[in-house]
């Protein structure tokens, strides 16, 4: 189905048009990869030439672009390449309906996510296709990712760190059935990059309201049913650590806005999981994600100079789960506005 908004025949997009511009490509691509994109045009250019360079040449790259100050259709129309289609939001969306937008336009038999400031070797789609191929019986496959920097350079520390972390260093290759654990309770699969899955597995419409969680919300949509997932323990991609990305945002001491947001988000995606009778043997993992959500709200609301409603997010988490951070946003809510400020200002420093 293609959403109102990026369909140029409709009445709706007649009254808010998008622009989608070069060749049609083909009709029926063996891969379809989804590249969100907003404000990053140098950046953007260094990704969809990653894609470009596939050994498998059977892919359409549909770049969906959230409004930018600058429109880089032209730039990309310049490429002369029909695999590629561009479309222009007529209004800014958001990261998660951006995203979920333009994986509804995806024609291929199989589906990836790119961003926009990310890369992917040029063996990324085919290994992975392999992959997926060999086992029919399962819903996604999955590779491990290095980390870089704003010039490409690999950061070796957090690519060892970030693979320990989330879970991929210690991880068996091969299928992986089900893969609750690796998806929604740990970080192993990561969907927004490094993992491709089959179309048709997903609704888009129900993933949209997830905001910025949109990618762990899909991983629930492919995960829930107790199908398998496939590992390849090797590093195909590169996930790009800078000032602008909204993860380094979020786990940052200036941004209370993208905490709020990514809170909320997180606490909404861990009550249906909660809710799933599915998925009841992880209810109480999930019930901590909830009080984590709602205590990382309290605490953005509290730096946003909201005492009332940091409170009422406080409370809820502590209903939820107990929890110090929650406590202290208590605490901090229901202080006097000079002793709240001081402990927000100890939270910045920390």
């Amino acid at each position: 189905m293609v959403p109102q908004n990026l369909a140029p025949a409709t009445a709706a997009a007649a009254a808010a048009p998008a622009a989608e511009t070069a060749g049609s490509g083909p009709a029926h691509p063996l891969v379809s990869v989804v590249m969100s994109s907003y404000r990053r045009t140098d950046m953007l250019v260094r990704a969809v030439a990653s894609v470009r360079a596939q050994t498998l040449a059977d892919w359409e790259l549909v770049v969906i672009d959230d409004h930018s100050p600058q429109d880089p259709t032209p730039l990309l129309d310049a490429l002369g390449d029909p695999r590629i289609r561009v479309v222009r939001q007529e209004r800014q969306r958001g990261i998660g309906r951006n995203v979920t937008d333009g994986m509804r336009l995806a024609r291929g038999r199989y589906v990836t996510n790119v961003h926009d400031d990310d890369l992917v070797d040029p063996q990324y789609l085919e290994v992975l296709v392999a992959a997926l191929e060999e086992h029919p019986g399962a819903v996604l496959a999955f590779c491990d990712h290095r980390v870089v920097d704003a010039e490409d350079r690999v950061l070796e520390p957090e690519t060892e760190k970030r693979s320990e972390e989330e879970g991929r260093a210690q991880l068996a290759g091969g299928v992986h059935q089900p893969f609750v654990d690796l998806a929604l309770v740990g970080r192993a699969t990561f969907l927004g990059l490094g993992t491709l899955w089959r179309n048709g597995a997903v609704d888009w419409d129900d993933v949209a309201a997830a905001g910025d969680y949109w990618d762990n919300f899909t991983l629930y949509h492919l995960c829930r049913e107790g199908g398998a997932a496939v590992y390849v323990p090797r590093r195909l991609a590169s996930w790009r650590m800078h000032t602008g990305s909204n993860t380094v945002a979020a786990a940052g001491h200036e941004a209370p806005e993208v905490k709020l947001r990514t809170g909320r988000a997180l606490a909404h995606c861990a009550s249906a999981y909660a809710r799933d009778p599915r998925l009841a043997g992880y209810r109480r993992a999930f019930r901590h994600q909830v009080a984590e959500g709602r205590a990382t709200s309290a605490i953005a609301l509290l730096r946003l100079e909201q005492p009332g409603p940091a409170r009422g997010e406080a409370v809820r988490s502590l209903l939820v789960a107990p929890s110090a951070r929650a406590a202290a946003a208590l605490v901090a809510a229901v202080a006097p506005a000079p002793l709240r400020r001081r402990i927000a200002q100890v939270r910045r420093a920390s």
